[in-house]
């Protein structure tokens, strides 16, 4: 901090930047003065820039829980699509709990019904797109290779959905609703 001077409406605080990247440049306080200072870079996108990195890896963990699934059909050594009917258990596993967010009104603090209706639903998904690779391991319809790596990929997908709605399902100030 090189010091502060006074101007015209308000008081503008003058600070030298320390960081290597700025190679010294003056800083401008915006928080008093009327307004005609240069603010801070990236004071006030921190939130959003939070947002749009979670969005970013979330988006690069579905595509590697994809990529295993389809590594799991498409590798010439298996050559079999019946892994990916999983894909209606990645579509349907939200749906329960997205409903019930709708039904019910958070101020409650004990449990409800419909949220555990909702959980106990979402669970018997999951549940139900582990059991199916398996099951078609056992009658041989794809070999235990496949079947381990469309398990790989429901893991990385169901902790990436899982992520999205603790990232994205909280009502703060950044949530998935603004996009």
């Amino acid at each position: 901090m090189a010091g502060s001077t006074a101007h015209g409406k308000g008081r503008t605080a003058e600070v030298t930047c320390v960081l290597p990247s700025c190679h010294g440049l003056p800083i401008h306080d915006t928080s008093s003065s009327g307004g005609d200072a240069v603010p801070f870079p990236g004071s006030g996108t921190r939130s959003a820039m939070a947002g749009i990195k979670a969005l970013i890896s979330l988006s690069f963990g579905g595509a590697v829980g994809l990529m295993f699934l389809m590594l799991g059909c498409a590798l010439p050594q298996y050559n079999q699509y019946w892994p990916l009917f999983v894909l209606f258990f990645y579509i349907l596993s939200p749906i329960p709990y997205c409903i019930a967010r709708r039904l019910v009104d958070d101020t409650d603090a004990t449990s409800n019904a419909c949220k555990e209706l909702a959980v106990f639903l979402t669970t018997g998904i999951v549940v139900s797109a582990f059991g199916l690779p398996i099951v078609f391991a056992r009658a041989e319809l794809i070999y235990w290779g496949a079947c381990a790596l469309v398990l790989t990929g429901n893991t990385v997908i169901f902790a990436t959905i899982l992520g999205f709605f603790l990232v994205f399902g909280s009502n703060d100030d950044f949530s998935w609703q603004q996009w």
